[in-house]
């Protein structure tokens, strides 16, 4: 497992970034949170590892990785915030 992912480190670090962002926006919907708090800084580490020990790394590949984690943080930020709006709506109407 460790060969896979670190002689591929950008389809590596992007798919689990993406796993991350779809297993967040799950644990938002759901009501979940701690799940997100936990998996943040472990997602965080691994990617780390990833730039570190990554087959053939510059500092482009690096920020590839680096800006899909970005994304996925922010993408779940605007979720959380639009089911937030879309909660407090229900709660309203009803």
């Amino acid at each position: 497992m460790r060969k896979i992912i670190y002689k591929n480190p950008i389809i590596a670090g992007i798919f689990l970034n993406m796993v991350y962002m779809f297993s967040g926006m799950y644990a938002i919907k759901y009501s979940m949170t701690p799940l997100l708090v936990v998996m943040a800084p472990i997602l965080g580490g691994i990617n780390r590892k990833i730039i570190d020990n990554g087959i053939d790394m510059n500092r482009k590949r690096k920020m590839i990785i680096l800006i899909s984690f970005v994304v996925a943080i922010s993408c779940l930020l605007f979720y959380s915030r639009y089911i937030y709006k879309v909660r407090i709506n229900e709660i309203i109407n009803k």
